[in-house]
Formats: C-alpha cells, sequence, structure tokens
C-alpha cells in the first residue's frame, strides 16, 4: 500500500511533511512563503535540521517576499510521474530566493 496520497480534486500528489518541513506547508497552504533562517547566516534553502553554514540548530522560519529569480527550468512532456501525466506538458522550475532576504544558493 502506497503512502503517497494525491489532492482529490486535481489528483496531483501531496507532499508528505515531515517535522523539519511542516511549518514551510503550512505556510504554503496559507499561501505564505516561509524559509528556515539562522541567526548568524541568514535565509537559506531547503528545509533541513541544522544551518548548512554553522551547523547549529538555532534557525527559525521567517517569512520571505515570495520575490526570486528563475535558476533552471524543464519541461515534463511525457508525464513522468503517472498522477501527474493528465497535466503534462507540465513546467518544471527551480527558483532561487532574489530579495532583501539573500537567501542561499543550494547551486554552486
Amino acid at each position: 500500500m502506497s503512502s503517497i496520497r494525491y489532492d482529490s480534486e486535481t489528483g496531483r500528489p501531496l507532499p508528505i511533511p515531515n517535522p523539519t518541513t511542516q511549518a514551510y506547508f503550512d505556510a504554503a497552504r496559507e499561501h505564505r512563503l516561509q524559509l528556515p533562517k539562522c541567526p548568524r547566516d541568514g535565509f537559506f534553502w531547503y528545509p533541513r535540521s541544522r544551518c548548512p553554514e554553522c551547523y547549529r540548530d538555532d534557525w527559525e522560519w521567517a517569512p520571505a517576499s515570495g520575490r526570486g529569480e528563475v535558476h533552471a527550468f524543464t519541461v515534463d512532456r511525457i508525464g513522468h510521474d503517472p498522477a501527474l501525466g493528465p497535466h503534462s506538458p507540465l513546467p518544471i522550475s527551480t527558483v532561487i530566493p532574489a530579495t532583501a532576504e539573500t537567501a542561499a544558493s543550494p547551486f554552486p
């Protein structure tokens, strides 16, 4: 039996939050963007249990503006996930927050 849940209206797979990511998904459900913020190193992405710079775990969630820059994109024309097949072609992008918050890029 699969643990994947699907949206009842769209059929799209839903994320499976864990204790580290739950606040992110709660905010997204309310149409707000929150990012993890270290008191020493500032914003970082993606949600993880420790700051990727100083490795401390005393970061908090902080609101972000929602502005950003598209770093990369692709278009899934096949529907690699069967649940997303009916939504093909499906644009998929990686966006780096590019605001005063300056989240650290996960890319070199």
